[in-house]
């Protein structure tokens, strides 16, 4: 209930409030993904039939090198977050939340592509189970 916005809070307020929510759901989903990965490639490693999962393990491995520079990019971005605060302009303000548009837009992007990836290989593990 403490997430709720407050009569007191200020536009500012608001804002930051937004801005922390969404860095740490998105340090969440990076965290757990890196976790995903590892788990989804022991098991096709694993199959019978390597050949068939060869290149969603390939495609695992690249998202996992682009989610490790994505929280590289994501830590980085949480430290340059703490400029807000001292923003008294509407310029360094707007400055701020376009660049959270963007890394929003970024991350959220690199989201949607690796639930792509997940999906396929949870059809291709069922798929395979299903035959034997």
């Amino acid at each position: 209930m403490n997430n709720l916005v407050k009569k007191h809070y200020d536009k500012d307020d608001i804002e930051r409030q937004f801005i922390n929510k969404d860095i740490l759901l998105w340090k969440e989903e990076v965290d757990c993904i890196n976790a995903e990965i590892v788990f989804f490639k022991q098991l096709l490693k694993n199959k019978k039939d390597n050949d068939i999962y060869s290149k969603i393990i390939e495609k695992l491995e690249t998202k996992e090198k682009e989610n490790n520079i994505l929280l590289a990019n994501l830590i980085f971005y949480i430290r340059k977050t703490d400029g807000l605060k001292e923003c008294e302009d509407i310029e360094c303000e707007t400055y701020y939340l376009n660049d959270h548009i963007l890394f929003k837009n970024n991350i959220e992007s690199f989201l949607f592509q690796y639930k792509k990836l997940k999906r396929l290989a949870y059809l291709k593990i069922n798929e395979q189970n299903n035959l034997t």
